[in-house]
């Protein structure tokens, strides 16, 4: 017994070497060329950029669902979108632009509505992959309970790393999620000329979902640090498609009146936002370029709503 308790701690011990070696030290160049590779590109947008600006912040609802070269050429202002993936998490995209916020910024959050109920806030593989593979200086924004939130998913990353990897782009072409579907306003474009291909729909709520409570903490204290800049937050909805909306109206419901309750300054009610299936490309949250146009104008009418100064611009 006692010699097979040592082989087990043997082997452990060698597994754990190996997942640690590869995680630090295996860097994935498909990751880099994919769209969680943009992370960085959108940081040097946001550096470069004056201010005041306006940020669009959050998952691939913002990537796949605005055209900010038309916000900005509407309100005279120059508009960032700095949304990737709802993979890497709230809790982490908010932390990743602070510094980036300045006096006269207008930031816009646009979560997707699971990172309000599920463990999406905290982030998955996605956002491993960013703070080992793409951007490690963005592991110092990463606290220890975050971490703790992380582990689960550590030891499948590391060992997928050990895997060949070949290019991600064929031929010198493009793909829909490749680092260089991005415009210099930080939209995803490619897929705007694409056809729309058939989209899954969410499953109905089970009237069981909880609130994070962290989530709304967190977006409070943002909004603390926004206006301690002389800047100014909002939240919008996300376009979400009619079936999926359909079935989660209690729960999206529910999170609006949340954050209605707290005091924070929404651009409109999540049913504004809901968009009929035919305006989604390939997921419930990716827009096609109809939808895209339509999402732009509306948003661009729910800012000039808000901020009266804004049309003065014109």
């Amino acid at each position: 017994m006692k010699q097979f308790l040592s082989r087990i701690a043997i082997f452990i011990t060698i597994t754990t070497g190996i997942l640690g070696l590869s995680l630090f030290y295996i860097h994935s160049y498909k990751a880099r060329e994919s769209i969680l590779g943009a992370v960085p590109d959108k940081h040097k947008m946001l550096s470069g950029s004056q201010s005041p600006k306006i940020i669009f912040a959050g998952g691939s609802n913002l990537a796949f669902g605005l055209d900010s070269r038309t916000i900005q050429r509407s309100l005279k202002m120059l508009v960032i979108n700095a949304g990737v993936h709802a993979s890497i998490g709230l809790k982490y995209q908010i932390r990743d632009i602070e510094r980036f916020v300045n006096r006269g910024d207008i930031v816009i959050i646009s979560p997707e509505y699971s990172q309000f109920y599920t463990d999406s806030f905290y982030g998955k593989a996605e956002l491993l992959s960013v703070l080992f593979d793409i951007f490690p200086d963005g592991r110092k924004l990463v606290s220890l309970a975050h971490w703790y939130r992380l582990l689960p998913h550590i030891p499948q990353y590391a060992a997928s790393k050990l895997k060949f990897e070949s290019s991600s782009v064929s031929q010198g072409k493009i793909g829909v999620y490749h680092r260089g579907a991005f415009n210099e306003n930080g939209d995803a474009f490619i897929h705007w000329d694409l056809p729309a291909k058939k989209v899954e729909v969410t499953k109905p709520e089970t009237g069981e979902e909880e609130i994070n409570n962290e989530c709304i903490a967190l977006l409070k204290d943002f909004d603390k640090l926004v206006k301690s800049k002389s800047a100014s937050l909002f939240i919008i909805p996300p376009a979400y498609q009619s079936s999926s909306f359909k079935n989660q109206k209690n729960l999206i419901q529910k999170i609006h009146l949340e954050l209605l309750n707290n005091g924070f300054s929404l651009l409109a009610p999540p049913e504004d936002y809901n968009f009929h299936d035919s305006l989604f490309f390939d997921t419930n949250y990716h827009l096609t370029k109809t939808g895209v146009d339509l999402r732009t104008k509306m948003v661009i009418g729910d800012l000039k709503a808000a901020l009266p100064q804004l049309v003065s611009r014109r």
